[in-house]
């Protein structure tokens, strides 16, 4: 895991570091902050040296959000908390150290908190950070598996990093925080059902092996619900829709218009997903009707194919349509990349389910996701979930609906 950490937050940075007249590129992945500089630096010199993170707690449980800033001289901090979007903000009472911790109630749920540190010279604030409040069903552990109930342990295996669905949180320089509507949607069906869960980083082309070896439960990484994926004995939930996009550099310097316009370009993708099965079709496609082929470098992580585009070793990445709008959009505040706009495809080419792959014998397991989904779409959790990391959302927790290619 750690090694796998490393690799991707390196690749990040060699991303950004080709990017010309980009000296001060955010990674690859990485958000925008709320409020811009001044959310990290105030005029006084304060910095703040550690964001909050999100949390995601059963109603009832212990929420801790933390913060840390330096300055000349020290500053003190207090709290704040908005009830509306972060439109209007309030002290928390009592709320004046670096650690906000409460018992988190159904009312508090979607509330956001930040940190204002105060010195002599002015003030500083830090990001704002959501809480997820979420009501547990105490019918839904009863339908897991003994052993998963036993290490109370939810295993969750996902392919790091794939923003938005799941990417590593460079907001202090780390890439120790694992962010993502994946990551943000498993802790959610955790605390619904009850089960504490794991997020562990596994590469997309032996995910479904992985879970096979009993060595996680359930895949959460942008996985397209498919019959080829049925026929290997996996099941899915699906919670979101997506399809497929052309991304390229900044200004479409080969413009490209569709995924004819690829022929005779070498054009990268991720390993063992649906874009290169498209590509692979396409080509055949091409050789049918005289055009030139592609040339295909699927390559083993989403930041290796990026990095493709950055150096002009390819002319474009396929990738999900979400991941693309995503990567164009926070990458450098927009300023790297480009998603190529087709009309005949406004939400990518062969949109399809996205699905919580679970094998299909373990008939309880999948019962118990699809009812936590159920909850949390009743709840309206599900909903901001989706619409924070710009995804098509679904109107109820259904199993196995795809059909087609997969990721």
């Amino acid at each position: 895991m750690r090694t796998r950490l490393l690799s991707g937050l390196v690749i990040a940075l060699i991303v950004s570091a080709c990017v010309a007249g980009t000296a001060a590129a955010a990674p690859v992945g990485a958000p925008p902050l709320p409020g811009g500089p001044t959310a990290l630096e105030g005029a006084s010199g304060i910095s703040v040296t550690t964001q909050p993170q999100g949390q995601t707690v059963a109603v009832g449980q212990t929420a801790s959000f933390s913060a840390a800033a330096s300055g000349d001289p020290t500053p003190t901090v207090q709290w704040q908390v908005s009830s509306d979007g972060g439109f209007t903000w309030s002290s928390v009472p009592g709320a004046t150290s670096t650690t906000c911790s409460f018992t988190a109630s159904a009312g508090q749920d979607g509330d956001r908190y930040r940190a204002v540190f105060t010195n002599g010279g002015g003030s500083a604030r830090s990001r704002a950070a959501t809480l997820t409040a979420v009501t547990t069903d105490p019918s839904l552990k009863a339908l897991l598996p003994s052993s998963i109930v036993s290490s109370n342990d939810l295993r969750i295996a996902s392919d790091i990093p794939y923003p938005p669905w799941e990417y590593f949180d460079f907001a202090d320089g780390s890439s120790q925080q694992v962010t993502g509507s994946d990551y943000d949607l498993s802790l959610a069906l955790g605390a619904k059902i009850g089960i504490p869960t794991s997020f562990n980083d596994v590469p997309f082309d032996t995910i479904i092996l992985n879970i096979m070896a009993g060595t996680n439960d359930i895949i959460m990484s942008g996985m397209y619900d498919n019959a080829p994926r049925e026929r290997v004995g996996v099941s899915l939930v699906d919670y979101a829709y997506d399809g497929t996009s052309i991304l390229v550099l900044k200004g479409n310097p080969k413009r490209l218009r569709n995924l004819d316009s690829l022929a005779g370009r070498r054009v990268a993708c991720e390993r063992g997903t649906v874009q290169q099965t498209l590509l692979e079709k396409l080509n055949r496609r091409f050789k049918r009707s005289g055009k030139a082929r592609m040339t295909i470098l699927a390559l083993p992580n989403r930041p290796a194919a990026l990095l493709a585009v950055v150096s002009r070793r390819t002319v474009a990445d396929l990738m999900d349509h979400s991941a693309a709008e995503f990567i164009a959009k926070t990458t450098n505040h927009g300023k790297v990349f480009h998603v190529v706009s087709d009309p005949g495809a406004p939400h990518g080419y062969h949109p399809q389910f996205v699905g919580v792959g679970i094998l299909a014998t373990n008939t309880g397991l999948i019962d118990a996701v699809q009812q936590a989904l159920q909850g949390l779409i009743t709840d309206g959790i599900y909903a901001r979930i989706i619409k924070t990391y710009g995804l098509l959302p679904v109107a109820s927790a259904q199993v196995n609906q795809g059909g087609g290619q997969a990721r």
